[in-house]
């Protein structure tokens, strides 16, 4: 089975450009339907007051699923301007297998990570690991943890002497609930500290909530916060967003 989805963000507020994401949780907490499953969004937003700001960002998800394992492959992008000026310029590529029960109920899940973001001065981060992942589903709830390890390496966009190199444990979790009229709860936490040193951890909080329109439209509502411990010199280590739009797939 395949299906295409296309959607529309119509309008988004931010309180602050977003960051580089580090790991995320890409299994999806929805019914998995067997085979091909593909989907495809692009967002748009433009406001004018004191200044003039343009927002373009898309993602793209493809993932292969039977009874035994799992293929994702899940992107990003996003970039924006002000008067002109480029204010956020980010890419970030997923790929994960799933060997599903692999030990007992908990599932293996192998994934690598490549990121670029301009505006936190990283050429790139390129992320290795895996982890041992527990999911259930139970009418209206849902929850996705994982425990795993993982290879990171950083490279300064200009300065050779702050390129790193580190291993980190990431923890995180996924919920999602569905309200009796078919709104969706969804809230995700990570955590990684690095091996050597726990006091130099990342660390993220992201929740949505979409409301129906139709069948095939959407309210949505979001919030993001996002904390590195150990971000480039003249880098913020905390990144907050704050989006609201409309989704419309098919």
């Amino acid at each position: 089975m395949k299906r295409i989805g296309l959607g529309v963000l119509l309008t988004t507020a931010l309180l602050a450009s977003g960051a580089v994401q580090a790991t995320v949780v890409v299994h999806s907490l929805q019914e998995q339907v067997q085979g091909w499953h593909s989907s495809l969004e692009a967002n748009y937003a433009t406001s004018t007051s004191t200044v003039d700001k343009t927002d373009y960002s898309g993602n793209f998800r493809v993932s292969h699923n039977n009874d035994q394992r799992q293929w994702l492959l899940f992107g990003d992008m996003s970039y924006s301007d002000v008067n002109g000026t480029k204010s956020d310029d980010s890419t970030m590529l997923h790929a994960r297998y799933i060997h599903k029960r692999a030990f007992a109920d908990w599932n293996l899940e192998v994934f690598a990570q490549q990121e670029r973001d301009d505006f936190a001065l990283l050429a790139y981060r390129r992320l290795y690991g895996a982890g041992l992942a527990w999911l259930t589903k139970r009418d209206n709830f849902a929850v996705h943890s994982l425990m795993g390890v993982m290879d990171e390496r950083e490279e300064h966009l200009t300065d050779d002497s702050q390129h790193r190199a580190l291993t980190r444990f990431t923890l995180s979790s996924q919920v999602q609930y569905v309200l009796p009229n078919k709104a969706r709860l969804t809230a995700v936490v990570y955590f990684q500290p690095a091996a050597s040193d726990v006091s130099n951890y990342r660390s993220t909080l992201r929740a949505s909530l979409a409301f129906p329109v139709t069948d095939h439209l959407e309210l949505k509502l979001g919030y993001a916060w996002r904390y590195n411990g150990e971000a480039f010199a003249d880098v913020p280590p905390i990144k907050r967003s704050l989006t609201t739009g409309i989704r419309y797939s098919f």
